[in-house]
């Protein structure tokens, strides 16, 4: 679990604990409210997760309610030090990812595109995004390479060109090491073809009668297949925030956050569309800079 999530899930949590504590008296708020906290801390593998578990919130024999009552505020006043323990753990990892940023260890751009899948351990997604800016930086170090009918070079054709024989920036001395980079780059090639069509506010989670209107071109996307797969049902408001803004500009996606709801859909597309627009507008100005648009 990405460690901001995981800290943003606690705050909330213990704010709900410290603003409104008798309401977590009944059972069932207080069951509900610990399995919550559990969750959180299960995921993100914090070692506060096991003296949470074992807090008592009552008594093993009959008092009065006010004994009952103290012991309910006893056991609530441990699991908030708790929580707060676990979000301190949680920052010193965050600032210790920093760090290890910091040292100079990585391509820098490389870094901040996958800074935030790296962050939460969403291994499968680092890959395919790798691919993908190599892909965008090796297209662009051999000038935007054309095939025969003048159209841009992607995937295999593109490497194929780049590293094939009489290349400029064919690599290798000998033949083996030649065809070696070659089959990198077709191997790169071949992670990237493996794109799907993702509903960015997720289609199952409209209401059965509405869920038609999710299939339209201000909801969609062209992702890594894996990464479609990894993302499911999972809410917009909650896996949009994990994405570097870059790629998240990239993809025409608001940046209004509080437009990555379902209940906020038609604001969420009509944005999108303006946004698709203009990025399309401004592809033709590029292409055909003589065109007024």
């Amino acid at each position: 679990m990405n460690p901001k999530i995981a800290i943003i899930a606690l705050e909330s949590l213990k704010t709900q604990a410290e603003t409104d504590p008798m309401g977590l008296f009944p059972e069932g708020p207080r069951v509900a409210w610990r399995s919550k906290v559990m969750s959180v801390l299960e995921k993100a593998q914090s070692n506060q997760l096991s003296p949470f578990s074992a807090i008592r919130y009552g008594l093993m024999w009959d008092a009065p309610a006010a004994a009952w009552e103290r012991a309910f505020r006893n056991g609530l006043s441990q699991a908030i030090g708790l929580i707060d323990g676990a979000i301190y753990e949680l920052t010193l990892l965050l600032e210790e990812n920093d760090e290890v940023v910091d040292g100079g260890l990585f391509d820098p751009e490389l870094w901040e595109h996958v800074k935030g899948l790296v962050e939460s351990k969403d291994w499968g997604k680092v890959a395919s995004q790798v691919s993908i800016f190599v892909e965008s930086h090796v297209r662009t170090w051999a000038g935007h390479p054309k095939s025969k009918g003048d159209g841009e070079l992607v995937g295999k054709a593109l490497f194929a060109n780049v590293f094939g024989d009489g290349s400029d920036y064919q690599l290798g001395n000998q033949a083996g090491e030649r065809e070696g980079w070659l089959l990198l780059g077709m191997g790169f090639a071949q992670a990237l073809g493996n794109v799907d069509r993702h509903h960015i506010l997720p289609r199952g989670q409209f209401p059965e009668k509405k869920r038609l209107t999710a299939d339209n071109i201000a909801n969609m996307a062209f992702i890594a297949g894996d990464v479609n797969k990894s993302i499911g049902q999972t809410g917009p408001e909650v896996y949009l925030k994990t994405i570097n803004p870059r790629i998240l500009k990239s993809q025409c996606i608001p940046t209004d956050s509080a437009l990555w709801r379902i209940d906020q859909a038609e604001a969420f597309w009509r944005v999108r569309r303006e946004l698709l627009a203009d990025s399309f507008n401004e592809y033709i100005r590029k292409l055909l800079p003589q065109r007024h648009l």
